[in-house]
């Protein structure tokens, strides 16, 4: 197979198990995955509105992969001290470049980012709302590291699966309110996962 098919089966495989895992959480803790006033046809066309979206930003990452995956390790080649240590820098790279991105385009490009804010009461189902330039800012933050560090497959596996089911989550009060309580307050919270340098440079609340 060519590497752009083995990178849509990998990104395709790691984005609906991260999805179903999601889903399956809030089921098991009786949480809604998408706003309980919204009636069925609404969430239908909210999913289909979103799943246009949904494709810019697979398909950009189904790109970026193709485009890195030569420089992936094969899964076996870290023990574990070694997996565990990458997979932290790997996180802590994120979050920079993510904070950066994030900050930034509040301050100086908020339209590129506007769409994401019009729903402030979000819920797991409104995670990928984004518009296609800002799709692309996420894509690059999360791949971008995989340039400075080497990672094998499986811990790019584990780092995605991680950060999808997060950010499901994350956009909504009862699980993990650091980005639920970004899209009310907004000059606060820009981390995706771990808000290490909202803390560090003070815009953690």
């Amino acid at each position: 197979m060519s590497t752009i098919v083995y990178s849509s089966v990998w990104v395709l495989g790691i984005f609906l198990s991260s999805t179903l895992t999601a889903f399956g959480i809030c089921k098991l803790y009786n949480q809604p995955f998408a706003n309980p006033a919204l009636s069925n046809e609404q969430i239908i066309q909210r999913m289909i509105d979103i799943g246009k979206t949904l494709t810019i930003i697979l398909g950009q990452a189904v790109l970026a992969t193709a485009f890195l995956w030569n420089t992936m390790l094969p899964m076996s080649a870290h023990n574990f001290p070694k997996t565990f240590l990458t997979i932290i820098v790997f996180v802590i790279l994120i979050e920079f470049f993510y904070y950066i991105y994030h900050r930034m385009i509040h301050k100086y490009f908020y339209e590129i980012h506007k769409q994401h804010h019009l729903i402030t009461d979000v819920y797991p189902l409104d995670t990928f709302d984004f518009t296609l330039l800002d799709s692309l800012g996420l894509v690059v933050s999360i791949g971008l590291p995989m340039l400075l560090i080497e990672v094998t497959i499986l811990e790019q596996f584990i780092i995605l699966f991680i950060y999808i089911v997060s950010s499901y989550l994350s956009h909504s009060r009862q699980f993990y309110d650091h980005h639920y309580k970004h899209h009310s307050l907004r000059k606060c919270n820009y981390c995706i996962f771990l808000p290490i340098f909202d803390i560090l440079l003070d815009t953690y609340k």
